[in-house]
């Protein structure tokens, strides 16, 4: 059995302290203080997370998986004591968090820590820029999975539920050369199959999220808005017409993916029927056939400032459209879906957005960024300027 911290106390978070700690393993859920209100229903329940063994959603009556109580063995509001207790650390919290909470794990990282990010959206990149403008140099590990793998809530105070289980998720790590080690210690805590892919990069292009949540949201916004969320978001937003712009957006996926050099892309159907045990033989067909995604009933966003929309879109759709650029290969259907997401909120997403740029890939040619994702050891492109940082008064050159 391992010891491992989990970093964020949401929906994510209670489950795989919930799921791990009934596994045997020794788990720290951490929460910040200014969001831990969650936190003290636990530790007033004796630290048990409870996974319920049945949902109700109107008439809608939902068994659930894996259920059962667990006792985690550590709660805390200490980021400090979190980081000292495990070597392993999860961190299943939205990509806009992602950036914040490192900013707060940077101090006690180690030598041997391996951090695991899900999902991970190329978070380790990300990191990797933060630790090199700290001048912060530990031998650290990241690993990155495409998705979480539950299909869970939040239902009550230390209680969650737990609707679908994936039977495998695509898993990466940063540095790539040192893949095998890391697998090894993830396989143990993460308690599902990996499909281990060459590096982080090639694992964000299976995060589907960017197939089915901006597309079908941007597409049915008028009807969320004002049915106020009461829609089926998969079985109704994911129509027969809807769904040809997901075929176009996956093939895009696809084309974009083998010319950075992934030359085995599964399909979103192919992959969707091996993570839950299907046999849909089309987008609109996983639409209607999935008894996990329409489960949950009425359950579309509200507005586009919602994750499906205001999250997805930034950081995971708009890296597709640098890759794109990156390689020259066209992408209407991804252009399309961003230019209607910034629009609905507001704002320039192909400037505000994981960009090269925010990745430290900005300049680098194909051949340069899977390198550095292979070692990770980052060199400034010809012609990109020195990144320079100011410390009292005097200026440091910083390098990977």
């Amino acid at each position: 059995m391992a010891k491992v911290t989990v970093l964020g106390a949401g929906n994510a978070g209670q489950t795989f302290a919930y799921h791990l700690s009934s596994k045997g393993h020794d788990v720290c859920l951490y929460e910040h203080p200014d969001f831990a209100k969650s936190l003290d229903a636990i530790t007033a329940n004796g630290n048990v997370i409870e996974a319920v063994a049945e949902f109700k959603k109107g008439d809608l009556v939902i068994k659930g998986l894996i259920p059962g109580s667990a006792k985690v063995a550590k709660i805390s509001k200490d980021i400090k004591k979190a980081m000292a207790w495990a070597d392993t650390i999860i961190m299943p919290v939205p990509a806009f968090a992602q950036a914040n909470i490192f900013n707060q794990v940077m101090p006690y990282l180690r030598d041997g820590h391996l951090l695991i990010t899900l999902p991970g959206n190329e978070s380790s990149l990300i990191f990797a820029k933060m630790m090199r403008e700290a001048r912060l140099k530990k031998k650290v590990l990241f690993g990155e999975a495409a998705s979480i793998p539950y299909a869970c809530r939040i239902v009550g105070p230390a209680k969650v539920f737990i609707g679908g289980l994936k039977e495998a998720i695509e898993f990466g790590v940063f540095p790539a050369n040192r893949t095998a080690e890391a697998v090894k210690r993830a396989s143990e805590v993460l308690l599902l199959d990996l499909d281990v892919k060459s590096n982080v990069i090639e694992v964000h292009f299976y995060n589907f999220n960017m197939i089915v949540h901006p597309s079908t949201a941007c597409l049915n916004m008028g009807a969320f808005e004002s049915r106020n969320g009461e829609f089926y978001f998969y079985k109704e937003g994911m129509s027969p017409s809807t769904s040809k712009v997901q075929q176009k957006m996956d093939d895009e996926r696809a084309a974009i993916g083998k010319k950075l050099g992934f030359k085995k892309m599964m399909s979103f159907v192919k992959a969707i029927n091996l993570w839950y045990g299907i046999k849909a033989k089309s987008i609109y067909e996983f639409s209607q056939i999935t008894p996990i995604h329409n489960a949950f009933g009425h359950d579309a966003p509200k507005s586009p400032k919602e994750r499906y929309v205001s999250e997805d879109t930034p950081f995971v759709l708009v890296p597709m459209f640098e890759y794109a650029k990156l390689t020259g290969v066209p992408v209407p259907a991804f252009e399309s879906i961003i230019n209607i997401a910034g629009i609905y909120n507001d704002e320039n997403y192909f400037e505000t957005g994981l960009t090269l740029e925010k990745m430290d890939l900005a300049g680098m040619s194909v051949k340069e960024i899977m390198a550095y994702a292979e070692t990770g050891v980052w060199t400034a492109p010809s012609g990109k300027p020195k990144l320079v940082r100011k410390t009292s008064g005097k200026q440091h050159e910083t390098r990977a």
